[in-house]
């Protein structure tokens, strides 16, 4: 059903990701999780996650982000039984720390008008989160 008042479990699960060559490792993964979405509101919706990084020696982090669905700027949740799909965008901001052991936040943010007219339903993603030094 389109365009109906409640969606349910929006979520996307982190798997985090470094190559083996890295100088930095995450210490700490998690989900991000939008909880339920109501159009009719048609606000937009930001959900976060903090996870931690140790870095050796410190030294600026590039982060990617990779779902099941595309890849950032393109990241998409799809709806469990339907052929649908939420558009999302995240963002990572330093929280505190030192090389070790940071914090670092990561903002997922869906657009009203990308949830306003999807199915009714369960959404998810699994996105992948790599860093490099």
């Amino acid at each position: 059903m389109r365009g109906a008042r409640w969606f349910v479990g929006v979520a996307v699960g982190l798997a985090a990701v470094t190559p083996a060559n890295a100088a930095c490792t995450f210490r700490s993964t998690g989900a991000i999780s939008f909880g339920t979405l109501d159009p009719s509101i048609a606000t937009l919706q930001t959900a976060v996650a903090d996870v931690r990084v140790r870095c050796t020696p410190a030294a600026p982090i590039a982060w990617s982000f990779a779902g099941n669905n595309g890849a950032a700027p393109n990241l998409r949740m799809r709806h469990a039984t339907q052929n649908d799909f939420i558009p999302y965008s995240i963002a990572p901001s330093y929280v505190s720390g030192g090389a070790n052991n940071q914090t670092w936040r990561l903002t997922a943010t869906i657009l009203a008008a990308n949830y306003q007219t999807a199915y009714v339903g369960n959404f998810s993603d699994v996105m992948t989160v790599t860093i490099n030094p």
